[in-house]
């Protein structure tokens, strides 16, 4: 069985973080080019994925950010997926 800092301390937060900034993105795509276009939502999923994984590999290479203001950027990021969630659900009404 895996311990809980496996491989690095901090990896599950920073994946995480990283997980959310991925859907942050996607969504704010997908709200912004609204289109049934694969080629563009398959670049938009691209986009999204490398930000994500950018996000968690700064955040592991700096784990003094990731100490100090890890509950900090997860409601930050929440909060924006809940916001978007909002706007997409009030302008599909």
């Amino acid at each position: 069985m895996l311990s809980a800092d496996w491989p690095v301390p901090g990896f599950w937060v920073a994946l995480s973080i990283g997980v959310l900034v991925f859907g942050s993105v996607m969504v704010a795509f997908r709200r912004v080019f609204s289109t049934d276009d694969r080629v563009v939502l398959k670049s938009g999923a691209l986009f999204a994925g490398a930000a994500g994984v950018l996000t968690t590999l700064y955040l592991l290479e700096r784990p003094d950010i990731l100490d100090r203001y890890a509950l900090q950027i997860v409601l930050a990021l929440l909060g924006l997926v809940l916001a978007f969630i909002a706007l997409l659900r009030r302008h599909v009404r």
